[in-house]
């Protein structure tokens, strides 16, 4: 059963391998999130659609834990990442 409400969000910047937990609506731990790697700047994109002009692309991989007996779904659209200038 899906966790409705599953929410990772790290105050710190966090180191790479460093699992972040997931809590449910109540706050109790489901799981984790791992940055598993970085790559910055991402550049093997299609030369077709290149980034705007000022900007760079940049990957984040990421592994989805959830704890023993627990199911979280991630959706895609709803992952934000934010640097520490607020972009």
């Amino acid at each position: 059963m899906p966790v409705p409400g599953a929410a990772v969000q790290a105050q710190e910047p966090t180191a790479i391998g460093v699992p972040l937990p997931v809590t449910n609506e109540e706050g109790a731990p489901v799981g984790s999130v791992t940055v598993t790697e970085i790559i910055d700047p991402f550049t093997e994109f299609n030369p077709d659609y290149p980034p705007e002009s000022g900007f760079r692309f940049v990957v984040a991989n990421v592994a989805f834990d959830a704890d023993v007996g627990q199911r979280f779904d991630i959706q895609p659209w709803t992952i934000v990442l934010q640097d520490d200038a607020g972009f």
